[in-house]
């Protein structure tokens, strides 16, 4: 639950600079939220990879806004200029709920990564309703990620022995 912090690349610093930056509160945490575009248009959120940060998407930043779309990003917790030392699925999808509920309804949501799956939590547990969803490198099968943490900790694993309702 502690993602690697990386530097932001000069590429991206222009575009952080250029975005009118705000911050709000999660779990006592300050969460970094970024726009680009004018405030009237429609909405689309950007949901970064695990260790990412929004500037992330930069290719898709200035084309969505060019295209008539206000961008919005934010850096999860313990992400980029966020705060926090740990970060979770649940943490974000929540993030991305209250993003909803304080700038509106996305037009899209667009996730990369980790990214894809917090917006689907976000959709199915929060009930945030993007007219349209754009998953980047999905994560179709998370038994890696089970066999990777139960290795960390140590867990045994023993088969489960099948339950015959005849005894």
């Amino acid at each position: 639950m502690t993602p690697p912090h990386f530097g932001i690349p000069r590429r991206e610093k222009a575009l952080r600079d250029s975005a009118r930056l705000k911050y709000i509160v999660n779990k006592g945490r300050k969460i970094s939220v970024c726009n680009w575009g004018d405030e009237n248009n429609e909405t689309v959120l950007l949901s970064h990879g695990w260790g990412g940060r929004s500037t992330q998407f930069h290719a898709l930043i200035q084309p969505l806004v060019d295209a008539g779309f206000r961008v919005v990003g934010f850096d999860a917790p313990a992400h980029g200029d966020s705060q926090g030392k740990q970060s979770n699925m649940l943490d974000v999808a929540s993030i991305i709920a209250q993003i909803e509920k304080e700038e509106g309804l996305f037009k899209a949501i667009i996730g990369h990564s980790f990214g894809t799956s917090t917006a689907l939590l976000a959709i199915s547990k929060f009930k945030v309703k993007p007219e349209k969803l754009v998953l980047i490198a999905y994560v179709a099968d998370v038994q890696w990620v089970i066999k990777l943490f139960g290795t960390l900790f140590e867990f045994k694993h023993q088969p489960l022995k099948r339950c015959d309702s005849a005894h």
